[in-house]
């Protein structure tokens, strides 16, 4: 399967959903609950309410990074949010269980009187700021494409700051990140991937790829470590090394084609 057929998969625009069930903290679904689900990229939101399950869903959302925050309207010192990648023909579950009585809930660590978490709004923060980084890096690579000569060199400094300021903040989200989060630290680790991409460390790319597939093996992960593993190939001056990355590559590309067509 030529590497050329992944890429092109991952390249193309997809449509994708997102569903979920809210438990409140009585342990019953939590019914009428706001849920707004915010593109990071656009700043495009959809708002929905859960069921009488405690329910929701949206779909018809383009491929992207979300926020996506709970919030009750009668209680309005209560909210939360989380942040996923969303992308696939699949739904994509966002469920949360605030009971108290559940361990490793959302709630653990955290109170409903309107006090917010340092910890977890820190994790936003910078996963916010690396994703503008790197909004603003495809934004400037789109000039460089087009720019005069004259003009090439600053904005290629500026498109690898903002890929460094990328690498900095995805990192520190990382390392913040409870361990229990594993969504999270999943899509956190990819993202690290495309900043390394972003600056040409194809070999780091690659390892943050695998990182991220260790802890949800996604066919947007293997699409993009394929990527970098050729990328790495490349760079390879010894033939038999080059050979073998290209078709470890292609091995992958193989996995994430098999994974599109179960996910889809």
């Amino acid at each position: 399967m030529p590497i050329a057929l992944c890429l092109a998969a991952s390249a193309a625009a997809q449509n994708t959903s997102v569903s979920g069930q809210i438990t409140a903290p009585d342990g019953r679904p939590w019914i009428d609950l706001d849920v707004i689900i915010e593109d990071t990229a656009t700043g495009q939101h959809f708002e929905v309410k859960t069921d009488k399950d405690g329910r929701y869903v949206q779909l018809g959302l383009p491929s992207g990074v979300y926020k996506i925050t709970i919030s009750d309207r009668r209680n309005k010192s209560f909210t939360y949010s989380e942040i996923h990648t969303l992308r696939g023909t699949s739904e994509n579950d966002v469920s949360a269980n605030f009971s108290k009585n559940t361990e490793g809930s959302p709630l653990e660590g955290r109170t409903l009187d309107g006090l917010e978490d340092n910890k977890f709004n820190n994790v936003t923060a910078h996963v916010n700021a690396g994703v503008g980084a790197m909004y603003e890096s495809d934004r400037l690579r789109a000039q460089l494409a087009t720019a005069p000569a004259d003009q090439k060199g600053p904005l290629q400094e500026r498109l690898n700051a903002d890929c460094q300021t990328a690498i900095r903040e995805f990192s520190l989200a990382e390392n913040l990140d409870p361990p229990t989060s594993i969504k999270n630290h999943a899509m956190i680790w990819a993202h690290l991937g495309e900043a390394y991409t972003c600056v040409g460390l194809d070999d780091d790319a690659t390892n943050a790829y695998q990182k991220a597939i260790s802890l949800r093996p996604e066919a947007v992960y293997y699409r993009n470590l394929s990527t970098a593993q050729a990328s790495s190939a490349l760079e390879r001056s010894d033939p038999k090394e080059k050979l073998q990355k290209l078709a470890d590559a292609e091995a992958i590309c193989e996995n994430a084609l098999a994974r599109d067509y179960l996910e889809g």
